[in-house]
């Protein structure tokens, strides 16, 4: 027998057992996403949905199924009902902002995550969402501002790396390049061993080569980042070229 034929015959235990149990007719839901059985799959969300007392994880579930197969209307309106019966629970306002987010409507989509930091400030993964949609509205300014309170919440090592570099663009854009030259290396200071470097890599270079920054400079960039550091000796070996 299978692996998915011991777990279909788990879950079909576990129904027989408990046939209203929210928990195992949305794992059930879950195997047959897991199988692609899509029709299977909608019939036992909507069997959640249908459980009475309705939960909030059942219109959540429910609706996520409906956005991941292009049905937003009847998705928002799962989310708004599980609202009602949890304002609390903040997988509602992530899912509109991502619905929001599918039809461009990015001012939505911030106002959205606005609500996601008021029941959890302290995660940054939403500032640094609000960050890329104000980047995408070419909003630069205030795209630093809430890139660099995401460096500052809790968030990936791999998440801050990419607000620098997402401060550093805007900078640019700003003509900003010297605050922009230094965010491309401050990302370096971020230690994450799988990261791939050479877009930032290259950002430097073209700053440098294409005559954005002053000797000056570049010479305090040197001293900051470069001089003492071996790994950017090797990289950056060339910029003693423009400190004469």
């Amino acid at each position: 027998m299978g692996q998915h034929d011991t777990m279909k015959n788990f879950l079909n235990i576990a129904e027989q057992l408990c046939p209203n149990n929210i928990i195992v007719i949305l794992n059930k839901a879950e195997f047959f996403s897991s199988i692609n059985d899509s029709e299977k799959e909608e019939e036992y969300y909507k069997k959640a949905y249908d459980t009475f007392p309705r939960s909030v994880q059942s219109c959540y579930r429910y609706a996520m199924f409906k956005f991941e197969n292009c049905q937003d209307e009847e998705a928002i309106n799962l989310i708004n009902e599980g609202i009602v019966i949890d304002p609390q629970y903040i997988q509602n306002y992530e899912l509109l902002a991502d619905v929001a987010d599918q039809n461009n409507e990015f001012e939505n989509a911030i106002d959205y995550l606005q609500k996601c930091i008021k029941l959890c400030p302290e995660d940054g993964n939403y500032h640094y969402k609000i960050g890329e949609y104000l980047l995408q509205m070419q909003l630069y300014d205030e795209a630093i501002t809430y890139f660099n309170q995401s460096i500052k919440k809790i968030i990936s090592q791999t998440r801050k790396v990419e607000a620098h570099q997402s401060i550093a663009y805007c900078h640019f854009q700003l003509e900003n390049f010297f605050e922009s030259f230094q965010e491309y290396f401050s990302s370096f200071k971020i230690n994450v061993s799988n990261n791939n470097y050479q877009t930032t890599i290259q950002s430097i270079t073209y700053l440098v080569d294409e005559d954005y920054l002053t000797a000056d400079e570049i010479d305090e960039v040197y001293q900051k980042y470069i001089q003492n550091n071996l790994t950017f000796q090797s990289q950056y070996s060339h910029l003693d070229l423009y400190l004469d």
